[in-house]
């Protein structure tokens, strides 16, 4: 009767530690995010200064042809969906900062924008399953 006692309370003892660990596990993962905040608009050149926020990985400065893969290591490419269209333009990376400008005359006036960040390795390989949440610009819009 002991011996089943004491292998019942092990079982228990089973059962609660499981759960815990593998909680341990997902918490303890590589997951990634990128925030994406546009902080102005350039009407003359059609030019978004964007800030990106980074979590799970740290922002590296990497040059236009690219650079070395490290783990934890990325970036964010900046891409605009106008409204109505499904065509998703490419207008801007973090190359030299999380604060930058996108690319000149990316953005026609007249036309609402959704805007996002994707997460890019060091070689500038995306990752789409680390997208940062959407944000409309109305660019020349009343």
């Amino acid at each position: 009767m002991r011996r089943s006692l004491f292998a019942l309370l092990a079982l228990a003892g089973l059962a609660v530690a499981a759960p815990a660990a593998l909680a341990d596990d997902y918490t303890a993962g590589d997951a990634k995010a990128i925030t994406l905040t546009i902080d102005s608009l350039k009407p003359s050149t059609g030019q978004l200064k964007f800030t990106i926020e980074t979590e799970g990985f740290t922002f590296k400065k990497v040059p236009y042809k690219g650079s070395k893969n490290v783990a934890g290591q990325g970036h964010a490419h900046i891409y605009a969906i106008a409204e109505g269209t499904k065509k998703r333009v490419y207008i801007g990376w973090t190359g030299s900062g999380t604060t930058s400008m996108t690319d000149k005359k990316m953005l026609k006036k007249g036309t609402t924008y959704r805007v996002f960040a994707i997460f890019s390795e060091n070689d500038h390989t995306e990752d789409t399953s680390i997208m940062s949440n959407w944000i409309k610009v109305p660019f020349g819009v009343r």
